[in-house]
């Protein structure tokens, strides 16, 4: 017979392993034949992370404690990553000019002036480019921000991910510029 527990299915004469410090549990229990089985579930998921059958009941046993073990360590590096996004402090300031680059058959560049910061965000206006002398190739150049220039009147608010990146978005991330002149292009 099955048993049921919120839609999860529970083996008849099974028996859990779980940890209290983590939303996981496996069962271990034998099949109609006699062979050593296993099921496990994560969270509240109903649907299990493994159901397999195995050789013996020590490799069954073993499997069944490491994945409980991976489940505690994926846990922790949560909690890390977490404290690590809660915990960073930009060191941006006003002036700091940002580059991004993007593009998949052109290559976009985008340079924008912070002009001003709090903990954990700033505001950021686009600034002109300017092509760098002798560059230009077919339909393509190199490029320089030109600081204080600002492109139009839009200030933009962002936050500041770990590492000093800043979202602009879905295909752009910006970072600090790093002195140099970068390479754009267009195909159209």
């Amino acid at each position: 017979m099955i048993t049921r527990d919120k839609t999860r299915y529970i083996p008849r004469n099974s028996v859990s392993i779980e940890d209290d410090s983590i939303p996981a549990v496996v069962y271990l229990y034998e099949s109609h034949s006699g062979k050593p089985c296993a099921i496990a579930y994560g969270g509240k998921r109903t649907k299990p992370d493994f159901h397999s059958q195995f050789v013996n009941e020590k490799h069954r046993d073993d499997y069944a404690l490491q994945y409980i073990e991976n489940q505690r360590a994926a846990k922790d590096y949560k909690a890390k990553r977490k404290r690590e996004r809660d915990e960073y402090i930009h060191d941006y300031k006003p002036g700091d000019i940002l580059h991004g680059s993007w593009g998949y058959d052109q290559t976009q560049c985008e340079y924008f002036q912070v002009v001003a910061t709090t903990d954990r965000s700033i505001k950021i206006r686009e600034i002109c480019q300017e092509q760098v002398p002798g560059s230009e190739g077919f339909m393509c150049e190199s490029r320089l921000p030109v600081k204080d220039k600002f492109a139009n009147d839009k200030i933009l608010t962002r936050r500041v991910r770990s590492g000093g990146y800043v979202t602009l978005h879905r295909s752009c991330s910006l970072s600090r510029w790093n002195g140099r002149a970068n390479y754009c292009s267009w195909y159209h």
